[in-house]
C-alpha cells in the first residue's frame, strides 16, 4: 500500500491522499486512477481536481461531482459517468469510448479531441460545451452559443430535436426569449440549416467512425 494525492488544478493544494493498493513504480495514470477510485469511495471532494491521464477505464463514477475537475488526457474508456457533475470539466483529449453518460451535467465542458465513440448521451445537459467537433458539435452565432449532435440542437437554453426546430413558427420562438430572438431566428435559421446539412454530428456509436479511428 502507498499513498497519493489528489491535488487542486488550480492552486497544487492537496484535496485527497488516499491509500491504494499499488508499487510506487506503477504508472502515474494507474495510480492516479486508482487515488480517484478510493476518493469515490471515502466521498471525497473531487471538484477543480487535477484527474489529467488518470486510467479510470470501466470506473463507476455514477452521480459523481467531478465539475471543473481537469480530465484532460484521461482514460475513461466504458466508464460509468451516469448522471456524473462535469460542469466546466476540461475534457480534452479524453478518451470516452463507450462511456455511459446518460444525464451527465456537461455544461461549459470542454470536449475538444475527446473520443466519443459508442457513449451514451442520451439526456446529456450540453448547454454551453466546447463540442469535439465529432459527436457534439458547437459554434457561436452572434448572442447564443449553439450546440447539436445528430439529432439534437440547444440554442441558448433551449434544446430541441432539430426537425422540430425546423417547424417552429414565429410565435413558438417568441415565448423563447421574445422579439430579440425572433429577429435573430430569422436571420440565422437559414444558415443553421445550411450548416447542420454540409455539416451534421456523427451519431455515437456509427460504425462509419471505425475506420476513420483506424480500427
Amino acid at each position: 500500500m502507498i499513498k497519493f494525492d489528489i491535488k487542486h488544478r488550480y492552486t497544487g493544494e492537496v484535496k485527497f491522499t488516499a491509500e491504494i493498493d499499488c508499487g510506487e513504480l506503477e504508472l502515474r495514470s494507474i495510480k492516479l486512477g486508482l487515488a480517484v477510485k478510493c476518493g469515490v469511495e471515502n466521498k471525497a471532494d473531487l471538484m477543480d481536481a487535477n484527474l489529467m491521464g488518470a486510467n479510470l477505464r470501466g470506473a463507476n463514477l455514477e452521480g459523481v461531482d467531478l465539475g471543473g475537475a481537469d480530465l484532460e488526457g484521461a482514460y475513461l474508456k466504458y466508464a460509468n459517468l451516469r448522471g456524473a457533475d462535469l460542469m466546466s470539466a476540461n475534457l480534452t483529449d479524453a478518451d470516452l469510448t463507450g462511456a455511459d453518460l446518460r444525464g451527465a451535467y456537461l455544461a461549459g465542458a470542454d470536449l475538444r479531441g475527446a473520443n466519443l465513440t459508442d457513449a451514451d448521451l442520451t439526456g446529456a445537459y450540453l448547454r454551453y460545451v466546447i463540442g469535439n467537433m465529432r459527436e457534439v458539435k458547437s459554434l457561436r452565432c452572434d448572442v447564443y452559443k449553439i450546440v447539436y449532435t445528430h439529432d439534437c440542437l440547444i440554442i441558448g437554453c433551449e434544446r430541441h430535436l432539430i426537425q422540430d426546430w425546423w417547424k417552429f413558427d414565429n410565435k413558438r420562438i417568441l415565448q423563447m426569449d421574445g422579439k430579440d430572438a425572433l429577429e435573430w431566428w430569422k436571420k440565422w435559421k437559414p444558415i443553421l440549416q445550411g450548416i447542420i446539412e454540409v455539416s451534421p454530428a456523427i451519431e455515437c456509436g456509427n460504425k462509419n467512425t471505425e475506420k476513420e479511428h483506424g480500427k
